[in-house]
């Protein structure tokens, strides 16, 4: 249905063809999405920075993807309307363009920061980091290190926040061939439905119909004048020349002329219509501007409507190309016989009547977006199903995987599937969507912190909340959050926030290193601030002048290629540096102990005076082992063996027996990684006994019979309670001579009460442990055998290892002080009491780590802790004289 206006037919706003609908929901830039991405960087860098009452920042990540599956599945949509299909080298390319150049620089500079300020120690791991980030792979390389126990303490990566970016492209690298696969099937079916034949052209113009004549045939779309009985009728097709022995035809013109009786009809190009005109009078020009034939006079202009010439009536206003007379000139004189014929016999002026035009032709209908809004919810939903379950049982996984992330980002492109939909909501109901989403978004930030089981069903609040703003601001509302986005504050920060995002993580995790200072929120705000205009530096140097370049955007291939060298030279870096890590600078070699407390005759006494000497030794032995650089990777047997089992197993896959295999009598080792840690001293006790040790540990699961939060699960950590009731069970049923039991001294991420809930008051804490290690005490001496209470070891101020290679010359900056050393100190005493009081063998370890004032982090050439906790397998092992003299006999 059209609106009719004299003289001009004019289709309704909401009657456009679906094809142009869908054009206009492809609309271009969008400031409010620019305010989105501002909103979401500074989240996620005040997060980072320290800012405790935004510990949620993270989900700022969130919304970026969001943003990124919406603005994405826009630009492939809005090309496969325009072209029928995908370009996927195009797409590739500009990808490549838009995102290497800042990124690549960026992973050169970190890696270069890391190597001058941070420890020797941690430049391998880094770079293999840069490695993983440049193929976009080190989200998994973090999901799997997030579930090592070993590694929670470490430093985070300064090339973590890739992960992120890892993540999108992983989608992107399936998401254009499903979009490719969905046009070219839409093309078949297509084929399929329509028969195989030239359409004829359609016109959207309108024509003056003459009273009491017939209509006359028109082309597709076009409209035509009807003419009188015994005119001449109109040539019809393409236009592209005269009918055989017709007359030549005159150029096309887009507005229409009435028809005079008794003339022969013009021919006409498509898309115009054409009135028969009297006889001697030369026709108009039509539409290319050729100008009129010789001797004729001056042509009627084209118009854009289409209007019949009535006598009298001023010549139409000249064409936009400017062809024909100037504005203000005469009107053309009209020929006697067409002011004749305006009129009927009777005198009466003829009528025109400015009727709609029904085109009959079907439209040419746009790719039904049905099967791709199907193939996102099947996306969206099995995604988000894998990120509920996951993130209850494998958080690390759950949080870094692109499996349990896609579902964002398919929101996102489902809101660009639906824009044109989402463009005719009520403007009220829509403003009100913008503002509820923002709403949304905020108050997860604020809400949530690292104790949040995320993503999960919590990652609905700020996905479904981004999802909001943008759907909302589709309609263009008044009165919505794009009032508030389109500020110039919020519009620069997000023309810089992809650049703020790659900076500011290396910023905080190189800066304090650099200038010598410890971390803090003071801190961590001047160098984000700082990294702000590093990054708009970067951006206007780097990432605009490369992603602009007309030699780079002239073809698909150079983009590929660019990208393809900056991954290369990046991933050259990463791998060569790798092998070259700084040196380090040491001091004399010193004999071992080992050998040396083995032979002695009171190996403890032997052992204090080896400890002062090492408490008054300052530079690091050159012969130190493990050394420092390879520390993270010692580890004792039962870790390569899977006999320590890692958070989500219950169960080992084999029997965990150590010792001697043969051996009459049994013992057990049972406890957490702080239990692990004395393998290597007990399995040579076992040996030198002639007895079987199970050894029963698992990470992060003390030996007392408590419920522990995990935070690396959010959530309470049920698989160590199962685990240790099978242990106590089989301790039980294979009744073993003593049982060494060992555990951190600490809270861990917390105790659980009964109920479910995290006990706060340390009094309370410290009640509840006593108790949990007298149920499990108890169960061992029902079962016959000596429970063996080895007391926690002391802990080192931070990472041993890195701290030597930062101070090689002042090593002794890297022990404890014996004040400072042990966790809850008065819980300790109470634990060893009434262990004592149950009649447990209870092992004090302090004097074989310790002298009255410090524990120093070498003795001998031995390094204690291999970490921040964990005492290394070589002074393990040396300690096996103490330990056997200590042990039950």
């Amino acid at each position: 249905m059209s609106v009719i206006h004299d003289p001009v037919v004019t289709p309704r706003a909401s009657e456009a063809p679906a094809a142009a609908r869908q054009a206009r929901a492809h609309s271009g830039f969008r400031p409010d999405i620019e305010g989105m991405r501002a909103i979401a960087v500074t989240l996620v860098v005040l997060s980072h920075a320290g800012m405790a009452t935004l510990a949620g920042g993270y989900v700022g990540v969130d919304v970026f993807f969001v943003i990124s599956g919406f603005l994405i599945t826009t630009l492939l949509l809005k090309e496969l309307d325009r072209t029928g299909t995908i370009s996927l080298s195009g797409f590739y390319a500009r990808r490549a363009v838009r995102l290497l150049p800042a990124s690549a620089l960026v992973l050169v500079a970190t890696l270069a920061g890391a190597w001058f300020w941070l420890p020797s120690t941690r430049f391998h791991s880094i770079s293999l980091d840069g490695l993983f980030a440049t193929f976009y792979g080190i989200n998994w390389r973090l999901a799997d290190e997030g579930v090592d126990y070993l590694n929670a303490d470490a430093a985070p990566s300064p090339l973590q926040h890739f992960w992120s970016l890892a993540v999108e492209e992983q989608f992107y690298l399936v998401w254009p061939l499903l979009m490719l696969i969905y046009a070219a099937i839409w093309a078949r079916r297509r084929a399929k439905e329509s028969p195989e034949e030239a359409p004829a052209p359609r016109t959207g113009g309108s024509a003056a119909v003459r009273s009491g004549g017939p209509a006359p045939a028109q082309r597709n779309g076009g409209s035509a004048a009807v003419r009188p009985a015994g005119s001449v009728p109109a040539p019809q097709g393409w236009g592209n020349g005269p009918r055989p022995a017709g007359p030549a035809p005159a150029p096309r013109a887009a507005a229409s002329v009435p028809v005079w009786p008794g003339s022969p009809a013009p021919a006409q190009r498509n898309g115009g219509s054409a009135a028969v005109r009297p006889a001697g009078v030369a026709p108009a020009p039509q539409g290319w501007g050729h100008g009129p034939r010789p001797g004729s006079p001056a042509p009627v202009h084209r118009a854009a409507a289409s209007a019949p010439v009535r006598p009298g009536a001023a010549a139409p206003a000249p064409h936009s190309r400017g062809y024909g007379p100037r504005p203000g000139s005469p009107a053309p004189a009209q020929h006697p016989r067409s002011l004749a014929a305006s009129r009927y016999p009777t005198g009466e002026p003829r009528k025109e009547i400015v009727a709609p035009v029904v085109d009959k032709t079907p439209e040419k209908k746009p790719a039904t977006r049905v099967p791709l809004t199907l193939a996102l919810i099947v996306v969206a939903a099995v995604s988000l199903g894998a990120s509920v379950t996951q993130t209850e049982s494998a958080a690390p996984w759950a949080y870094f995987g692109a499996h349990t992330r896609v579902w964002e980002l398919a929101v996102g492109a489902l809101v660009a599937v639906a824009a044109s939909r989402l463009s005719r909501l009520p403007g009220p109901f829509a403003a009100l969507l913008t503002w509820a989403g923002v709403a949304a978004v905020i108050t997860s930030a604020f809400v949530y912190d690292e104790h949040t089981a995320f993503p999960g069903t919590a990652a609905l609040v700020p996905v479904l909340g981004s999802a909001a703003i943008i759907a909302g601001g589709c309609a263009a509302p008044r009165g919505s959050v794009a009032g508030l986005l389109k500020v110039k504050p919020f519009q620069l920060i997000g023309r810089y926030s992809y650049s703020w995002y790659l900076w500011h993580w290396p910023a905080l995790m190189i800066g304090p290193a650099a200038l010598g200072r410890e971390p803090s929120l003071e801190l961590g705000l001047a160098l984000s601030a700082a990294s702000l205009v590093v990054a708009v530096l970067s951006y206007h140097l780097v990432e605009n002048p490369a992603r602009n370049r007309p030699s780079i955007k002239a073809s698909a291939g150079r983009g590929i290629a660019v990208g393809l060298v900056l991954s290369s030279v990046t991933a050259g870096i990463a791998f060569g540096a790798g092998r070259f890590t700084p040196p380090v600078e040491t001091g004399e070699a010193v004999p071992d102990p080992t050998s040396m407390l083995a032979k002695a005759p009171d190996p403890r006494a032997a052992l204090q005076t080896l400890l002062a000497e090492s408490a008054r030794r300052t530079r690091l032995p050159s012969n130190v082992r493990p050394a420092p650089q390879s520390a993270a990777t010692d580890q004792p047997v039962i870790y390569q063996d899977k006999c320590h089992l890692e958070y989500e197993i219950v169960t080992a896959d084999g029997p965990c027996l150590y010792g001697n295999p043969k051996g009459k009598d049994s013992i057990f080792l049972l406890g957490d990684s702080h239990a692990g840690h004395w393998f290597p001293a007990v399995d040579a006790v076992a040996k030198k006994r002639g007895l079987q040790l199970y050894s029963r540990t698992k990470s992060a699961c003390p030996a007392p019979s408590v419920q522990v939060y995990n935070s690396v699960l959010k959530r309470a950590y049920k698989e160590c309670s199962d685990w240790r009731e099978k242990v106590l069970d089989e301790i039980a049923q294979k009744r073993p001579k003593f049982v060494v039991l060992s555990s951190n001294g600490g809270n861990g991420d917390g105790l659980v009460a009964p109920d479910g809930k995290l006990l706060d008051k340390r009094t309370v804490r410290d009640e509840f442990w006593v108790a949990a290690w007298t149920k499990t005490l108890d169960r061992i001496k029902k079962a016959g055998s000596v429970p063996v209470l080895l007391l926690d070891t002391p802990w080192p101020p931070n990472s041993t290892p890195d701290c030597m290679v930062t101070n090689p010359k002042s090593t002794d900056k890297c022990g404890a002080r014996v004040a400072e050393a042990f966790y809850e100190p008065a819980r300790r005493k109470a634990v060893a009491a009434k262990a004592a009081s149950l009649g447990a063998k209870v092992i004090d370890s302090q004097g074989w780590f310790c002298t009255a004032a410090v524990c120093p982090p070498v003795v001998g050439n031995l390094l204690v802790w291999k970490d921040g906790s964990h005492i290394s397998t070589a002074y393990s092992a040396a300690l096996t004289p103490l330990l056997n003299a200590s042990l039950p006999k």
